[in-house]
């Protein structure tokens, strides 16, 4: 691949131009000029252009620069409310996991870790990287390293990592958690991307995704209750999948009338400021059905009484 050229913030709008970007909405290129000097920077606002056409001579179709920036700003949004339901449900699942393990009465905590720590070499070296440097669990590792408990190995652990222990700690126990740990890894990857601050919705033109198949029938069974029918082909998009994972799990895990009530008005929130320029997506379908098919879906499980 060749490399490209370092470009000024004069020289960034001049290239968008020759790509067919315009500047006739309420943004001209002064203001452009600025807001990719003082708010957001070339490389991420040009990615959201993946999601419009090109022409036979590589220029976009119909893009202007403000919509990169409203697209820009919603995937802000978007990740500050996927992370905020996806740490609720992390602390959730290992609020249950707890609970089911202060059931087993002949498990004391402690041979359960060990035997899960001896079996993932690459969870244990995880851990051991965090008792160096500025990690705010420094103290609890080094006080409990060498003799960790079940109810202190929680604390430690990446998203990803806790989802390993919890998917080995019910099978250890015979107790079936199998649905709940294949929506929590799809969750785990868009709640990982929010809290990186990755782009999220640059590809939504994408549909070479293989959808979660415990999400499919979950969504066909309550989209069946309501007469209504599961589009398979909007599925095949990882972001619209991976989101609908994590939705799905909140309100399947959550049994908080409060956490829900809060997490439905945030999400309500979100898709309200999805329509304050809707004329910027009308004549986009990759962008104006995602987010169509995404409002119905997810206010349509806030509303199950199955969930």
């Amino acid at each position: 691949m060749n490399k490209k050229p370092k470009l000024n913030i004069q020289q960034q709008i001049d290239h968008m131009i020759d790509q067919g970007i315009t500047f006739n909405e309420n943004i001209n290129i002064q203001k452009a000029r600025q807001f990719l000097s003082d708010n957001n920077y070339y490389f991420k606002v040009k990615a959201y252009s993946k999601n419009y056409k090109k022409t036979a001579q590589n220029t976009y179709v119909n893009l202007d620069f403000a919509y990169l920036v409203e697209l820009s700003v919603l995937d802000m949004l978007l990740r500050q409310l996927i992370l905020k339901i996806g740490l609720n449900c992390e602390h959730i699942l290992k609020t249950e996991l707890n609970k089911d393990f202060c059931k087993q009465y002949q498990e004391d905590g402690y041979k359960i870790v060990k035997k899960f720590l001896e079996i993932n070499e690459s969870v244990k070296n995880n851990i051991a990287k965090k008792k160096h440097g500025s990690s705010y669990i420094k103290d609890l590792l080094e006080k409990y390293n060498e003799n960790m408990a079940l109810w202190n190995l929680l604390e430690v652990l990446t998203f990803g990592d806790f989802l390993k222990f919890y998917d080995f700690f019910y099978k250890e126990i015979g107790m079936k958690r199998s649905k709940n740990y294949a929506l929590a890894y799809s969750a785990r990857i868009i709640r990982n991307a929010s809290a990186h601050n990755n782009c999220i919705l640059n590809n939504l033109k994408s549909k070479r995704y293989t959808a979660t198949k415990v999400l499919k029938k979950e969504l066909a069974d309550i989209l069946k209750t309501k007469q209504e029918k599961l589009d398979k082909d909007l599925m095949r998009n990882q972001v619209v999948n991976d989101i609908l994972c994590l939705i799905v799990l909140f309100f399947k895990i959550c049994k908080s009338k409060h956490m829900r009530q809060y997490t439905i008005d945030d999400i309500k929130k979100f898709f309200k400021l999805c329509t304050r320029k809707n004329e910027y997506f009308k004549d986009n379908d990759f962008i104006r059905q995602k987010f169509i098919f995404l409002r119905k879906t997810v206010l349509l499980l806030s509303k199950t009484s199955n969930y």
